[in-house]
């Protein structure tokens, strides 16, 4: 089958899922043709077959998303992506998919609709949208925000499949739970509970890590970009990272998805900081705390360090009744594209 999947630009964390299912479905005998843009398009077009892209982006400034910037180059994104459709109806015409998959891309979703084309969405973010999950009233307003966001960019498809901690029930028809997806690079490493407590925060965090001097343990920390020694703390550059994550006891750090994923898959309790401004970190900090794999906090302080050092053993033994089995997304995968098959798709109308 010929299949058009796209990919959101924004960080890794969406190209390399991207990556393990493009190769999946290319062992499988599936032609793929990328659509991406940013730091997605980078990561992918030296392996991939892959067109660039502008699509719906969001702006950061300091870890915190500023809302008027993001409307302003959305605004600007859309108005060049407009001169490109005649680019992507050439593609089409040509390519002729037969299914469409994305990854909280905005314009496979369009093509999919206006050419009848079947839809699969893969991503953690419709965890907001398809999955249940108690907010505390004082996000109601992020969250709502945040959803209405993920509607815009992917609002139908003919499967979800939703990557998550485990623990939330499905309140949307068509929708499948997976486990995190990991990186062939982390499902190869040895694992073992050491002494060590690894901590992975952003630069303008820096003076909080003050508070971890008061505590009998030893800290390794990323984030930073340096090497060096003070106290219990002990920074390093991004090279040992993975070491440290599979040797360590537990992980204290910001809330992003690929790490908490790859941290829990390796059996490490997490205490998450979601980064400000952020409410998808605040879902994944809320998602990760339901499942009882560890808990979050909105900075650092002794009292919640204090109390998840403390409760290490409850969440260890959650982590150990857990499944994270990573076939099941290929599995889905591959069954949503025998269902397709031989559908009739009708093709370039836009």
């Amino acid at each position: 089958m010929n299949i058009l999947y796209g990919v959101a630009g924004v960080g890794y964390g969406h190209s390399s899922r991207a990556m393990l299912v493009i190769r999946h479905l290319e062992k499988a005998g599936h032609k793929v043709k990328v659509i991406s843009y940013g730091d997605g398009y980078r990561a992918l077009k030296d392996e991939f077959d892959c067109i660039e892209a502008n699509s719906l982006d969001l702006v950061f400034d300091k870890g915190v998303v500023k809302k008027r910037k993001t409307v302003s180059r959305n605004v600007k994104n859309v108005s060049k992506e407009l001169l490109n459709w005649p680019k992507f109806h050439r593609m089409v015409r040509v390519f002729k998919p037969s299914v469409c998959i994305t990854d909280m891309e905005s314009i496979v979703p369009i093509i999919s609709y206006w050419n009848d084309i079947p839809l699969i969405s893969i991503d953690n973010q419709h965890a907001l949208t398809n999955l249940r999950m108690k907010v505390p009233f004082k996000y109601l307003k992020d969250y709502f925000v945040a959803k209405n966001i993920v509607k815009r960019i992917v609002k139908r498809a003919d499967k979800f499949i939703v990557s998550s901690f485990g623990g939330a029930k499905v309140r949307k028809k068509g929708t499948v739970v997976i486990p995190p997806i990991v990186r062939d690079e982390v499902t190869r490493l040895k694992v073992k509970n050491g002494k060590k407590i690894l901590v992975y925060l952003s630069k303008s965090d820096e003076g909080s890590l003050d508070v971890l001097r008061d505590f009998p343990e030893e800290f390794v920390v990323y984030g930073f970009d340096k090497a060096k020694k003070k106290g219990n703390l002990q920074f390093r550059k991004r090279g040992s990272f993975l070491r440290d994550l599979a040797s360590c006891k537990c992980v204290i750090g910001t809330a992003g998805f690929s790490l908490m994923g790859e941290a829990i898959y390796l059996g490490k309790p997490y205490l998450a900081i979601p980064l400000k401004g952020q409410f998808e970190q605040v879902s994944n900090a809320l998602f990760l705390e339901g499942a009882g794999f560890g808990g979050y906090c909105l900075e650092l302080n002794e009292k919640d360090v204090g109390n998840f050092l403390y409760h290490l053993g409850k969440y260890r033994a959650r982590l150990e009744g857990a499944s994270f089995e990573q076939g099941k997304l290929f599995r889905t995968i591959d069954s949503c594209l025998r269902k397709f098959e031989g559908r009739k798709v009708w093709g370039t109308s836009f």
